[in-house]
Order: structure tokens, then sequence, then C-alpha cells
């Protein structure tokens, strides 16, 4: 018993850990890695051979499990879904809010680029003709100038968007309920599956 309860806290089990078996299991993946193929070396370089004395194994003692009482319901139960039913409605308001978010970022690229390369033109342009200003960098600039309005206002378009399918969303969510009334919901649909 001395030994057993050794080799088991040697291998990381508690002293009287039950299930040899698993112990050994373990034992015997470890024998396959290199830390063994160093330890073979120093054991088989003596004449000093291992115990053979039988080994005691003590059956670990399963109790019977009780008998459960059984108590025939007296009348059918009762099954209602909780009411509720805008999932749909949620996951609409989130998929209109990806594609918006989507959207903006694609027209917030486009237009930094389109304004940036038209800059680059304006720029490029001289700024008169003899003694004259240039009409066409005048053109340039205020098509620049046009071109910056009309993104400052899809930016606040989008951004008000956003904000009235955040706020619907928001007021879904709160008449969501619980997680608990939820899976209280699958279960009575369980229990439904399995009365009828």
């Amino acid at each position: 018993q001395t030994q057993c309860s050794n080799a088991r806290t040697k291998m990381g089990y508690s002293a009287d850990y039950e299930d040899d078996v698993a112990i050994c299991n373990y034992f015997e993946e470890m024998l396959c890695g290199g830390h063994f193929h160093t330890v073979d070396a120093v054991v088989n370089a003596t004449d000093e051979k291992p115990g053979t004395h039988p080994i005691k194994f003590h059956e670990p003692v399963v109790p019977t499990a009780p008998k459960l009482p059984y108590n025939k319901l007296t009348e059918d139960p009762k099954l209602e879904n909780p009411a509720w039913d805008r999932q749909a409605t949620i996951n609409a308001l989130e998929d209109a809010i990806t594609a918006l978010e989507y959207t903006e970022k694609i027209e917030t690229n486009l237009a930094e680029i389109a304004l940036q390369t038209l800059k680059d033109e304006c720029d490029a342009m001289p700024d008169a003709i003899g003694l004259f200003p240039n009409p066409l960098k005048i053109a340039c600039e205020e098509l620049h100038a046009t071109i910056k309005f009309a993104q400052s206002t899809t930016e606040t378009i989008f951004a008000v968007t956003k904000n009235a399918l955040n706020s619907a969303l928001s007021a879904e969510n709160k008449a969501k309920p619980s997680y608990d009334v939820l899976v209280h919901g699958n279960l009575i649909a369980t229990a439904k599956y399995v009365q009828y």
C-alpha cells in the first residue's frame, strides 16, 4: 500500500487516487518520451533487478444507486412560449448598421482619393495666365470645395442614419427577454417535443 501511494505521488497524483488504470496509462505514455531513454541507460548499467513481490489491489467500493421515487403527474402541464418574437427585427437592424458602416468607409476612402487627386491637379496649375487669374485653376478650386462640402454633408447623413438605427436597436434590445427567459423558452420547446 505504501509503495502504491508513493508511486501515485511521484506520478503527480494524490496518494489515495482510486483510478490506478489512468495512472498506468499516463506512465506508459511517458515511457515513449526521451526522458526514459536516458534512465534506461543508467538502469541497464547495473545488475539491480526490480522487486517481484505480488502487488495488492483493493477494488474501490461503489455505492449502490438509491431508488428514486416516481410521482406521476395528476394533470398535463401547461406549456407556453414566452411572448417575444422580435429577433428578426434585431437581426435586420444589426445588418443595416453593418452595411451602412461598410458603405461609409468606402465613400470616405473614395472621397479622400478624389479630393487629394483634384487638389494635386489644382496645385499643378499656374495661378495666372499673363496678367489675369487662371480661370481653370479657379474652377478647379471651386470644384474641390464643392466636393468637400458634399463629403461633409454625406458624413452627416451617415451619422444621423446610424444614430437612428442604433436607437431603434437599443429600443428592441430593451424589450428582449433575459437569457434565463430564452433558456426557459428552449426548455418549453423541448418539453413539448418530448410530451407529444
